[in-house]
């Protein structure tokens, strides 16, 4: 199973060689336990310097970037998600010191 993720803006500059880009993740109909594994190249980067939550959702799911594992994480009121969140919908920033 994948995440599906589109790209809302890109190319923001937020300081020195660090740029980053807006992104609309949304689950799938089983999630797997730890999350989503994810690299620079799902984003059109080498690397991944960090992913930040933008904003809320009405469903009160966040998303989380886990630098150990390199996993996207779903967590619905503090406690990770599991099964179909197909329909869950995070923006997220993505951080990258790519040029």
């Amino acid at each position: 199973m994948a995440i599906t993720l589109v790209r809302i803006q890109s190319d923001l500059i937020i300081g020195g060689n660090r740029r980053a880009s807006l992104w609309n993740v949304t689950g799938d109909s089983f999630y797997p336990s730890g999350g989503y594994a994810v690299t620079g190249a799902n984003f059109g980067l080498r690397s991944i310097e960090g992913i930040d939550q933008w904003g809320t959702n009405t469903t009160g799911s966040t998303c989380v970037y886990n630098t150990l594992t390199g996993k996207l994480q779903f967590y619905t009121n503090g406690s990770e998600a599991s099964g179909n969140i197909a329909t869950v919908i995070n923006k997220i920033l993505v951080i990258s010191t790519d040029d």
